[in-house]
């Protein structure tokens, strides 16, 4: 069991250096900003949030031109866990926003930069978040404005 695991652990981390290395070729900054405070504990599929996490970052890389993407990892008052990526990218455009989680969605500027994908990880991201109990979302003022994509999940419930 433990070869399976340190297998997975190993594609993590390559992907994970895929990502920094796709973004230091296009000139971008990937920043991560730890949480100054403890966060509390969540109960999840650990694969499926990298999953969710590194579909985030990959797509930030993809949209963004010039600037950085930041990565955000925040404890909320109520004991939920919110997780943000915010880029400096294309941004979103109003009428293509509540699409961006249904299958096949791909953003009008999508095809300006010519990446590949189907559109689905967006809808695979939101059916991971809601298994987990979680809201997921996107937020952007418009089109080169930039973007974050978040979701946060409940604390684990503690055990009596």
């Amino acid at each position: 069991m433990n070869c399976f695991f340190d297998i997975d652990k190993l594609k993590q981390e390559k992907r994970e250096l895929e990502a920094k290395m796709a973004a230091k070729l296009k000139g971008l900054k990937l920043i991560f900003h730890p949480s100054p405070k403890p966060t509390p504990l969540v109960t999840v599929d650990a694969d499926k949030l990298h999953q969710v996490m590194m579909n985030f970052i990959d797509n930030s890389i993809k949209y963004t031109k010039i600037g950085k993407v930041e990565v955000f990892v925040t404890p909320e008052p109520k004991g939920s866990v919110t997780f943000c990526v915010k880029d400096t990218g294309l941004g979103i455009a109003l009428d293509v926003k509540p699409f961006l989680f249904q299958k096949f969605s791909r953003g009008k500027g999508s095809f300006q930069i010519h990446t590949e994908g189907l559109g689905l990880g967006l809808y695979v991201a939101k059916l991971m978040i809601d298994a987990h109990k979680g809201k997921i979302w996107a937020e952007s003022e418009g089109p080169d404005k930039g973007s974050s994509f978040c979701f946060s999940l409940p604390a684990a419930k503690a055990e009596k």
